[in-house]
């Protein structure tokens, strides 16, 4: 098991460094090893994600859920990929509520999660609805006071919506 997590954080710094394929290449071995980890199948989905490969990253995530339907993280990395409209055959407005939906689900599971809160929370506001925006950076900045993507999220709806004063105090 040891040796197993020295792999897994090996794979890990393999993505962090940028080197995607190297990092695919070396996570789809662990998972030939270890199929039943859930966050192996999540590496996957982010490296080919990351390299424009959407649909194998679907399928990568979909795996995951099929494993742990309750692995948080994996949701919020789905939505992610349909929040950014890279999704095949798709609507925009299709995009946006699939994206929606799995954010959502992601903080089902995992209220406290600072991630799919600020994505959330920039789909609401990508899309006008800012008080929801500004609510479910809160509610990430409430999860993790050092995630500081919230606070520059939410200092932007803010100033998108004028209010520079409290742009200020986030930021």
């Amino acid at each position: 098991m040891e040796n197993l997590k020295q792999k897994i954080q090996e794979a890990v710094n393999l993505y962090k460094s940028g080197s995607l394929i190297i990092c695919e290449e070396f996570t789809k071995n662990l998972i030939k090893m270890n199929p039943e980890v859930v966050f192996l199948h999540n590496l996957l989905g982010m490296a080919l994600s990351a390299q424009g490969r959407t649909e194998e990253a679907v399928k990568s995530y979909n795996k995951g859920i099929e494993i742990d339907p309750n692995f948080a993280i994996i949701y919020n990395n789905l939505a992610l990929i349909y929040y950014n409209r890279r999704s095949i055959g798709l609507s925009f407005q299709s995009n946006i509520e699939k994206a929606e939906e799995l954010f959502k689900k992601s903080l089902k599971i995992n209220p406290q999660f600072p991630e799919p809160n600020t994505n959330l929370g920039n789909l609401y506001s990508f899309i006008g609805k800012n008080n929801k925006s500004i609510n479910y950076h809160k509610l990430a900045i409430s999860a993790d006071p050092k995630y500081y993507y919230s606070y520059l999220n939410i200092a932007n709806v803010y100033v998108s919506i004028g209010n520079f004063d409290e742009a200020k105090k986030y930021l």
